[in-house]
């Protein structure tokens, strides 16, 4: 019920767009007893794929806040089980309520932009608390981890954690990466989930504690490494697609620099210098005819390509490309702008149309990260900017520019800007 249902409506243009009316949300409603009871039903059936552990849950105060991380659209069958209850109203992407609206209704879902500040997301949350009583379920990394391990909690996540004052729940699960990675999300592995439930943080602690203290155990009890678990837990991946897409993220060359690479079953290879690197069944990398070779995993790989970055942006740095818009309009669809460009610099990112019509400016310090979708509904990769109204996708004309690269500088930049306020 949380998948993208990707349906195109029709062209419009940028004078079209600025008159359309802001079509606000639905008023949030109680779950059924019905629908928890179908919850419970399909439940069943996951519990032979996952296995879920509960730590101390009989000292739990509700309503209260339930953090969980974030790697496969199985994360959602895991959080309901993870409360016995099934009361929990999720936080989800907009795009979520694309064709999905009656069932994102019945769960409570709540909307939420990513890479957003949405003064009503704090109205829908008290009224989850204060009316509805049920508990409000977040994925503080705001996006599927592309190398299975944790990525960077906000400092927001603590706010608003102290803001409510509720108790704290965490929910860290280990495989749903390795048996369904966001760069293939269409060929499943088969390997066991599970997932630990743990009070993090009770009331009183929430009370007590800072908002950097808050995010550092909360980070703590987040904490994951799905090629460790791997690695602990012996699991074997056999199928011959395992590296299928892995490209989309380890899309530079760590042996000749270019940004080249493709895969293909289980390699992932540079199609300039013709090294070729091996995804094994134990989750290891080894380069073919060198297997001594210092890049001997994914997680290494990728922090490889996060330090040629760091070192190469500048103030300097400056980024103009002509793309393919397509406009996602809440519970209607994606409309096609025609073609435009996005600028991004030290000065955020820039969103213009054909007609150079200003879409969208994002400051850096708007933009902790970059949402991106790989080959999304078949259309290719893509970046997505977003402002309070409305949420682009971005098709590059060159179809060699890599949206994971876009992401990371969009990260180091942000991080920068940081260290100097």
């Amino acid at each position: 019920m949380f998948q993208i249902r990707y349906k195109y409506v029709s062209e419009i243009d940028y004078e079209k767009l600025m008159s359309l009316k802001y079509k606000k949300f639905y008023k949030l409603r109680k779950q059924r007893l019905i629908f928890r009871f179908i919850l419970f039903i399909v439940s069943l059936f996951f519990r032979f794929r996952a296995r879920i552990y509960s730590v101390s849950m009989e000292k739990l105060k509700h309503p209260c806040f339930i953090l969980m991380n974030h790697n496969s659209t199985i994360d959602f069958p895991i959080l309901f089980l993870s409360m016995d209850t099934f009361n929990i109203a999720p936080i989800t992407t907009v795009e979520a309520f694309c064709g999905n609206k009656f069932q994102n209704r019945l769960v409570t879902a709540i909307p939420k932009r990513r890479y957003v500040s949405e003064p009503n997301l704090l109205r829908d949350i008290k009224y989850c608390f204060d009316n509805l009583n049920q508990d409000v379920a977040i994925f503080p990394e705001s996006k599927f981890s592309l190398i299975g391990s944790t990525e960077k909690i906000p400092l927001s996540i603590g706010k608003l954690i102290k803001h409510f004052k509720k108790p704290v729940i965490v929910v860290s699960s280990n495989g749903a990466h390795l048996r369904q990675p966001f760069w293939n999300r269409g060929l499943k592995r088969k390997v066991p989930v599970n997932a630990v439930a743990t009070i993090a943080l009770s009331e009183k602690d929430v009370k007590n504690y800072s908002v950097e203290e808050i995010v550092n155990i909360t980070t703590e009890y987040l904490n994951y490494d799905d090629y460790e678990y791997q690695k602990a837990e012996n699991i074997s991946i056999n199928e011959p697609y395992r590296a299928l897409g892995l490209h989309s993220v380890l899309y530079k060359c760590p042996v000749c620099g270019c940004e080249t690479t493709r895969s293909l079953k289980d390699k992932v290879f540079c199609t300039d210098c013709t090294a070729t690197f091996k995804l094994n069944t134990n989750g290891s990398l080894s380069l073919i005819n060198d297997p001594d070779y210092p890049i001997d995993s994914i997680k290494k790989w990728y922090k490889w390509i996060r330090k040629t970055l760091e070192d190469e942006i500048d103030d300097h740095y400056y980024f103009d490309e002509q793309v393919y818009i397509e406009v996602m309009i809440v519970q209607k669809g994606w409309y096609g702008m025609g073609h435009g460009k996005v600028v991004h610099n030290k000065n955020g990112w820039k969103l213009f149309d054909s007609e150079e019509n200003l879409l969208l400016h994002n400051t850096v310090a708007a933009n902790m990260s970059l949402h991106i979708e790989f080959d999304f509904a078949n259309k290719g990769d893509c970046i997505v900017l977003s402002n309070a109204r409305y949420s682009y996708y971005c098709f590059f004309d060159n179809s060699k520019i890599s949206v994971t690269k876009c992401m990371l500088i969009t990260e180091i930049l942000y991080e920068r800007q940081n260290l100097k306020s």
